[in-house]
């Protein structure tokens, strides 16, 4: 099964995008069930473009197997994004991250629901950062970080949004795969320190990747 391209596996797959039917393709399946019902072998990419807050489990059969997939479709409102993008920048100018700061943006995106794991990808994120912190809180533990930033980038996969594509770039250049990095952070010091340690990866001297960068810096 595939969707958007990208090929169904064992973890869910984040949904926070309305579907086109199109977007939805199955291959060699003689046997539906949707949510537990058997349906029409056209109907899954119908049925998931028609969703927008469920979680769907879509079983494919064949006369050899069977696969089972998991689709957690949050389609968020621009204006719930939007606020609690909002949220976030309103809690960043503060410039202290605590558990109560964290726990004061939660309250504030109650309202926008439909952005929920919007919202609980950039906490986990938060999170992360705070149980990497020096300044240790009994609420977290340092060997907590790694999962949270892997579940942040993980929630904020799908989201085409500025805040979301930089975090992910975050915990990318963290966990050192600054390739990644480099192709999710917009323009700016994190997109160009990842494009200088992906270079050295490839061997490129680190003074020829510095000045290389200058010079396109200033076109």
């Amino acid at each position: 099964m595939f969707v958007r391209g990208i090929e169904l596996g064992e973890t869910p797959l984040h949904v926070t995008r309305p579907l086109a039917p199109a977007d939805v393709q199955t291959d060699r399946v003689t046997k539906v069930t949707v949510n537990g019902e058997v349906t029409p072998l056209v109907q899954p990419p119908r049925i998931l473009s028609d969703t927008s807050n469920d979680r769907v489990t879509v079983v494919l059969a064949n006369e050899g197997a069977s696969a089972t997939f998991e689709l957690n479709v949050r389609i968020a409102k621009e204006e719930h994004l939007e606020a609690v993008e909002t949220a976030f920048l309103t809690m960043a100018k503060s410039q202290s991250l605590t558990i109560r700061s964290i726990e004061g943006f939660i309250s504030d995106c109650k309202p926008f629901g439909t952005a929920s794991l919007y919202c609980d990808g950039l906490c986990h994120y938060l999170y992360g950062v705070l149980a990497k912190s020096v300044r240790l809180t009994p609420a977290l533990v340092f060997n907590e970080y790694p999962t949270r930033f892997t579940l942040a980038a993980d929630e904020l996969q799908t989201y085409e949004r500025s805040l979301a594509q930089i975090v992910r770039a975050l915990v990318a250049f963290h966990f050192n795969h600054f390739e990644d990095s480099h192709k999710q952070a917009p323009v700016g010091r994190l997109h160009h320190a990842a494009e200088l340690f992906s270079g050295l990866l490839d061997g490129l001297p680190w003074q020829h990747e510095y000045e290389r960068m200058k010079m396109r810096a200033m076109v």
